[in-house]
Parts: structure tokens; sequence; C-alpha cells
């Protein structure tokens, strides 16, 4: 029987800027991708992103429907878009330190008690976030 491989497989050197990854809990080959502007890793068994410390050119990310908790090794990527429904996610507190984010999806996360308390933590863009009684609202 075939078994199918990502371009990444087959040699790093055909990795566009974009990434699609199915079915393989371990990222641990995505910080040599370093030109990677968008990368959706959805529906795996992750728990954790601290692979994309050195991605400085992420601007969509998808990583919903994982097991991830913690997502502060994003922080300061220039992130367009970033989806995190369906995670563990409970602070949301880094999400102020994304600049240029324009759309947020976080559907279905336990939101814990350290959410973004004061306006000035919250995102801003086309209605993503608007400041509500010192609370980001979504």
């Amino acid at each position: 029987f075939f078994k199918q491989k990502t371009a990444y497989e087959i040699h790093e050197r055909l990795v566009g800027s974009e990434m699609c990854i199915r079915d393989r809990p371990d990222i641990s080959f995505v910080p040599t991708l370093v030109n990677l502007t968008s990368l959706k890793v959805s529906s795996n068994k992750i728990t954790t992103v601290t692979e994309l410390t050195g991605l400085n050119s992420l601007t969509h990310l998808q990583i919903h429907e994982n097991a991830i908790l913690d997502i502060s090794p994003i922080a300061g990527k220039p992130l367009e878009e970033l989806n995190i429904s369906n995670t563990l996610v409970e602070d949301l507190t880094i999400v102020g330190q994304l600049p240029t984010l324009n759309l947020l999806r976080l559907t279905n996360i336990p939101l814990g008690n350290t959410v973004a308390k004061t306006p000035a933590n919250c995102p801003t863009g086309d209605g993503v976030v608007k400041p509500v009684n010192d609370f980001c609202s979504l």
C-alpha cells in the first residue's frame, strides 16, 4: 500500500510559504522552515507550539482541534489570522502581543481567569475585539 508523503518528507526545499500538516503529532521539523507564512496543523494531537518560536514570517496560523494549553511561543509574530478553536488554551493575554491580528477564532475554549483584563492588551482590527468592562469582548 502506498503511503502518502509530505513535501517536507521528500525534500525540505519543496516546501513553499504554506504548509498543511495532518495526522502528525510531531512537528519538530517545522523550525527549519523559516520562510513559512501560513501553517495549518489542525486536528492533530499536538500539545505544544514551542516549535513555532523561530517562525517570524507566520501571518496565518491554524492550530485548532489540538490539546494545546499555551500559545505564548507565538508572541510577537506578524499573525493576521489565528484559529485556536477547540483547544485547551485558557490564557489569552498573549493575543495582546499580536499587533497585526485581524481575525481571531476561538470557539469552544475553556477561558480561565487569565483573559486580558485591560483594553490596552486587547488586539484591534475590524470586528475582532472591542474592550468592554475591562475585558476583551469577542
